[in-house]
């Protein structure tokens, strides 16, 4: 981590004074604290609770290898793990090993998120510092979005389960401050940072296997003194690393792909029933029957298609791939989860190129499906600690987060902030509650929320589309950095992979990008600002003394803009 530290630029690129360092170096010191403080407390005051819920489900890990597979033969484990990246993997055996199961386990990956959101905290405010001078202004910033109760909710959801989110959240933000530093320093080593991280977020979250090709364009274009070096060294790190991992599963399980998971068409699959659009589905492998295996179409006739992890699709699963799994079983004594199998592999594969086909002859309904499965993505996060086991959790008053009149409503109404609860009892379905206080700033995310709709949805596909087009080139260049579109390339990334396939829980996804959201309203705020301080903007020219009125124009632009947004969005609904 020392690389974060020796930067002292600025937004304009001129180096900050000795003074500017110390005021960075306090800001630091605050989030850390506040930080550590908050969870501290949170964690010591609700241990009881948490006990309590960890011992109704001793068996809460999903998407893990087994515990005991982990506990007792760690490497080997991994060697033969194809249904999940190995990092997380890693880590979560490692805290098996060195603090016991379940408890033991549980704490150290909450901690863990912890940890890592104070890191990714520190890395977002340094971030801010390179775009906006106000370093107060860039803290209070960073401790709203570290105290919300969105963060909180999910380092404890599942007990620290999806430690994957917080990993990935945090390489994210280190590609991005490694990317704007060699954008300014043009030096080889952040290139092969950048390159260690992108392999490493593919090796922690298997939605980010393919997310390599978007820093390699932008290296393509940057201005670099040595581009075809820069790309090489970027090139032979990714292939290192997560071709490492792709070889070894290739010749482990005679099939080669850069997914670090097996469950990619599963996804696609369970996100079609979940969207009410299973018996379409069916219906469009029944009149295809020849393209498929037999046993696939049987187990489709005789089950339908949510039957990915029950073992109702045992039966119908080749002989010979049976036995290629019970080799696996019995070289890992039995430990081999049911995820991690050659049959859930085969299986996934089929319902991958069923969803491709019927994406070609149905694309208007998966562009419905889409829309909505974007809806919930920009739900508040702390959503869904309500529908998932978590020990703090709220019960959501916000469900569409474009109906900004019905947020100002729910204001007005007192309904928000959400009122916060522990669980003291696990319960799935209902857990037995008590009110209490998280520490977490309730108000402050709600309007951080809405002023990240109104930035990512129309100041920056403005400011994007000025770039793309060089629109007054000599205004644009200075307003619109190459690192604001490799923000939105991540962000345009995120979106996609989140919500081509999984209907229901997207707003958890958003985890992993939501400070990139955050940074990119503020990039946003401060473009736009620039652009009504420039002599020259638009096609008119904007004078000290009439800079007030293009203000007051551009605001109502916005809600009028907001309102064509809002009814768009109220039509796709009505058509489903």
């Amino acid at each position: 981590m020392s690389f974060l530290y020796p930067n002292r630029y600025f937004s304009d690129d001129k180096i900050g004074s000795d003074n500017d360092q110390m005021h960075i170096n306090i800001c630091i010191f605050i989030i850390l604290i506040l930080g550590f403080v908050q969870r501290t407390i949170l964690f010591i005051t609700y241990k009881k609770e948490l006990n309590a819920f960890i011992s109704t489900y001793p068996d809460w890990v999903f998407v893990y290898l087994s515990t005991s597979g982990l506990e007792d033969m760690l490497c080997k484990s991994l060697l033969y793990l194809q249904q999940s990246p190995p990092i997380p993997n890693i880590m979560f055996g490692i805290a098996i090993k060195l603090f016991g199961w379940p408890y033991g386990a549980a704490y150290t990956c909450i901690i863990l998120q912890n940890i890592m959101s104070l890191i990714s905290a520190v890395i977002m405010f340094r971030i801010l510092c390179f775009i906006c001078r106000r370093t107060y202004v860039n803290c209070i910033v960073v401790l709203i979005f570290l105290l919300s109760t969105d963060i909180i909710s999910i380092e404890f959801n599942h007990f620290g389960q999806n430690l994957y989110e917080s990993i990935s959240m945090t390489l994210i933000l280190l590609i991005i401050y490694s990317f704007i530093k060699l954008s300014r320093t043009n030096q080889l080593r952040f290139t092969v940072i950048i390159g260690l991280f992108t392999a490493g977020l593919a090796l922690s979250r298997a939605s980010y296997s393919y997310f390599g090709v978007i820093p390699l364009i932008f290296l393509m274009l940057l201005n670099l003194p040595a581009k075809k070096l820069h790309l090489a060294c970027f090139c032979a790190v990714i292939l290192i690393f997560h071709g490492g991992w792709t070889i070894k599963n290739s010749i482990i399980y005679n099939t080669f792909s850069i997914a670090t998971t097996t469950f990619k068409g599963g996804n696609f699959q369970l996100g079609l029933v979940k969207a009410g659009l299973e018996e379409d589905m069916i219906e469009l492998i029944m009149n295809e029957k020849k393209l498929y295996p037999p046993w696939f179409i049987a187990l489709t006739e005789d089950n339908g298609m949510d039957i990915l992890f029950p073992p109702r699709y045992k039966p119908y699963i080749p002989e010979n791939i049976k036995k290629k799994d019970n080799k696996i079983q019995a070289v890992l004594k039995g430990t081999n989860p049911l995820g991690n199998t050659i049959a859930i592999r085969v299986l996934s594969d089929q319902y991958m190129s069923a969803y491709i086909r019927f994406l070609l002859k149905n694309p208007k309904m998966i562009v419905i499906r889409f829309l909505k499965s974007y809806l919930v993505f920009w739900e508040p996060i702390r959503n869904y600690a309500a529908i998932q086991m978590n020990l703090l959790y709220i019960k959501p008053v916000i469900k569409n987060s474009f109906r900004i009149d019905l947020t100002i409503k729910h204001l007005i109404d007192k309904k928000l902030p959400e009122v916060q609860y522990v669980a003291t009892r696990g319960d799935y379905i209902k857990k037995k509650e008590k009110q209490i206080n998280l520490l977490s700033i309730s108000i402050l995310p709600i309007i951080a929320l809405t002023f990240n709709i109104l930035a990512i949805h129309i100041l920056s596909p403005f400011f994007i589309c000025c770039w793309l087009i060089n629109f007054k080139k000599s205004i644009t260049k200075q307003i619109v950095r190459l690192d604001y579109i490799f923000m939105a390339a991540i962000f345009m990334y995120a979106v996609l992979v989140y919500n081509i396939c999984e209907y229901g829980e997207n707003m958890r996804y958003r985890f992993s990008v939501e400070p990139v959201i955050w940074i990119m309203s503020v990039y946003s705020g401060v473009c736009l600002t620039r652009l009504l301080q420039t002599r020259k903007w638009l096609f008119f020219p904007v004078s000290a003394a009439n800079r007030e009125k293009q203000w007051i124009k551009f605001c109502c632009h916005l809600v009028c803009k907001n309102k064509i947004v809002n009814w768009f969005l109220s039509k796709t609904q009505k058509e489903n």
